[in-house]
């Protein structure tokens, strides 16, 4: 955000010492707390653009935390969130192959405790009181993806899911969310 000339204060939230020192370097402010015992000190209704980058899914209560974080923005205040997209087509290859394991890093990632589809996640976007405004899918493996799609395609059919519409849904990896304070 520095580098593209943006000029306004930056806090940071991080529980973990060591990451919290090197964030701090490139925030105003960081906050060294774990944000599902306490929310972040910042007045309601002060904030501008509260950012969740692949956060969510490792809380107990995600839910709980962004409607509680979502009276931090100022009205018209933006909420920028990326979460894992439980729909995934590799998490359909991982279970169908009896191969499910968690990983280090990633979609599978150890820590992950709470996953999110579409639909769930713009639920808990309206459920904090705030309005989807754009949705982008973020695709990697494309052509892996077309491919076991259509050698499931009988399987979908003959479970009455539409191939083209589980395409569409299992496409992405993960999805990143804009979402809105109202303004009154």
């Amino acid at each position: 955000l520095r580098g593209r000339g943006f000029a306004g204060r930056l806090a940071g939230i991080e529980p973990d010492p060591a990451l919290a020192d090197h964030a701090a370097a490139h925030y105003d402010r960081i906050h060294r707390i774990d944000i599902e015992v306490q929310g972040a000190p910042l007045p309601p209704g002060s904030v501008d653009v509260l950012v969740y980058g692949d956060v969510l899914e490792h809380l107990r209560d995600p839910w709980g935390v962004l409607k509680r974080d979502a009276g931090l923005l100022a009205p018209g205040g933006t909420l920028l969130v990326c979460v894992p997209n439980l729909e995934h087509w590799s998490f359909a290859a991982r279970l169908l192959a009896g191969r499910w394991r968690y990983e280090e890093m990633g979609l599978f990632d150890r820590t992950h405790l709470r996953w999110f589809t579409r639909d769930g996640m713009r639920d808990a976007i309206l459920a904090a009181g705030l309005r989807p405004v754009e949705i982008v899918p973020r695709i990697f493996d494309r052509d892996r993806a077309v491919d076991f799609a259509a050698k499931l395609q009988p399987g979908l059919q003959a479970l009455g899911v539409d191939p083209d519409e589980w395409l569409r849904r299992s496409l992405p990896l993960q999805y990143v969310w804009r979402a809105v304070k109202p303004e009154a």
